[in-house]
């Protein structure tokens, strides 16, 4: 499968497989450092949240306190959040869901603003905003880091996205349908201010 890691100053952070839908530990999240090394023997993961990791999708805010993840099943229609330290298992962040006796509750997918429909491509700003690829809606949304909706720009069929840290350019890998067929696109879009 496919899954995107997180760059957190000279460590790179990514989720692990946790198994098949059903009664399963938590994901586990991992880190190297960026030249292979690592702090522990072997190496050893801690517990990331109760999802199931169909395309984990990973994205660290530039302070270096938060994980973010898309990906997970059964909240692909919204945005986990960790602590990159400590042991406390990701929460629904971004999007709509409930809480039932047993923690967070799946959320149906849905076009109003902050809420998504298959929740895809994650990535940060350097002022920590959070961009998502809003797949089935055709859009991206930014949010502030304190989960704030900021905007949703237009964009068929986004997939994946990167915001450059110094100029603030959004480049988002999406699939428009050219003469009824999809067509792997990576599209530049100016900043957040004047996409």
């Amino acid at each position: 499968g496919s899954f995107q890691p997180a760059l957190c100053g000279d460590q790179i952070y990514f989720v692990g497989f946790n198994g098949i839908e059903g009664e399963n530990p938590p994901a586990p999240v991992y880190y190297l450092k960026l030249d292979g090394s690592t702090d522990f023997k072997g190496i050893r993961g801690s517990p990331f949240s109760f999802t199931t990791q169909h395309v984990p999708l990973l994205a660290a805010s530039p302070d270096g306190k938060w994980l973010y993840m898309t990906g997970g099943s059964p909240h692909v229609h919204s945005v986990l959040r960790r602590a990159r330290a400590g042991e406390e298992l990701a929460e629904p962040f971004l999007g709509k869901f409930g809480k039932g006796a047993k923690g967070f509750t799946a959320a149906p997918p849905s076009s109003d603003n902050g809420a998504f429909s298959s929740a895809g491509g994650i990535d940060c700003d350097a002022r920590g905003n959070i961009y998502v690829c809003d797949q089935l809606n055709n859009r991206l949304q930014i949010f502030t880091g304190e989960g704030k909706f900021l905007k949703a720009v237009p964009v068929e069929r986004p997939r994946l996205l990167r915001v450059h840290q110094k100029t603030g350019a959004i480049y988002v890998l999406h699939v428009p349908l050219v003469k009824g067929k999809g067509v792997g696109r990576i599209t530049k879009l100016t900043s957040l201010e004047d996409p």
